[in-house]
């Protein structure tokens, strides 16, 4: 089933963005820990819109390394939909490596890299590059739905 293989891919994501709930935004503990669970299970924007606003009730203005958190969790959920395991950020570009089972057909990414070489390139080691010139979360974000979109 679906969830078989959802709980085999835990997507790596290195973003290089400060992504925590800091202990001075919530200080108990076991809560802390049980926001870190509700965000790790979150299956759409709802789910985080929930949770956000869940925070901001209790908490107050999320601070940048929470919204970095929720954002890499967005991105975690379409990583498992797309079947990417592990994106990284370099200077200019993401770097993503897919698995074997990704629903992203190697021909439809083949030809985005060939229509749009400038941004898109295919590695020898089958990473899939995307030139990016602000790496943050939402432009990633924004990238991988546009991948999603392809499937």
């Amino acid at each position: 089933g679906e969830d078989a293989d959802d709980a085999e891919l835990d997507p790596e994501i290195n973003l290089r963005v400060p992504a925590m709930i800091p202990d001075s935004y919530i200080k108990d503990v076991r809560l802390r820990l049980g926001f870190y669970k509700a965000l790790a299970e979150i299956r759409s924007e709802d789910d985080l819109n929930r949770i956000a606003d869940e925070l901001r009730d209790q908490f107050g203005a999320l601070p940048d390394p929470v919204l970095n958190l929720m954002g890499l969790m967005l991105i975690r959920r379409q990583c498992k939909d797309l079947g990417v395991r592990d994106v990284s950020a370099g200077v200019k570009n993401i770097s993503l490596i897919f698995t074997e089972k990704t629903k992203l057909k190697p021909e439809v990414v083949i030809k985005l890299a060939m229509r749009e070489n400038k941004k898109y390139a295919i590695t020898p080691d089958n990473r899939l590059n995307i030139r990016l010139n602000n790496i943050t979360w939402t432009a990633v974000y924004e990238e991988l739905g546009q991948l999603l979109r392809l499937i």
